[in-house]
């Protein structure tokens, strides 16, 4: 009779060396996205999955869930899009004012216009 056994084997934080993937991290978690990206490269982890097992060119997994790109959630720069995007419509917002006042007197005061037949 052959027996056989079984051995678990838990991930271990690149970061913190606990018993979890980096994505699990609360230390990593914490980082500033240029902090985030210095671990994935000194750790050579996967930037699409933060897993030390492949890289990029072998990831199986989807990207980004905000943005679709190749990287983790985790990393994706969206203080960055935010700031940008409330930019944005922050102009927007002050051409729509300027447009507003463009327009304002034309509100108040009609024009009549009077066309006259001088071929007669």
């Amino acid at each position: 009779m052959m027996s056989q056994s079984y051995v678990s084997v838990k991930p271990m934080c690149e970061v913190c060396k606990d018993s979890h993937t980096v994505s699990q991290c609360r230390t990593f978690k914490q980082l500033s996205n240029d902090e985030k990206y210095k671990v994935v490269r000194n750790n050579k982890l996967c930037i699409n999955c933060l897993s030390n097992k492949h890289t990029i060119k072998d990831c199986q997994s989807y990207g980004c869930k905000i943005c679709g790109k190749w990287h983790h959630t985790l990393i994706h720069r969206n203080k960055d899009l935010t700031r940008e995007h409330s930019n944005r419509r922050h102009r927007l917002s002050q051409q729509q004012e300027n447009l507003q006042a463009t327009y304002h007197p034309f509100k108040e005061s009609p024009v009549m216009c009077v066309i006259c037949d001088s071929a007669n």
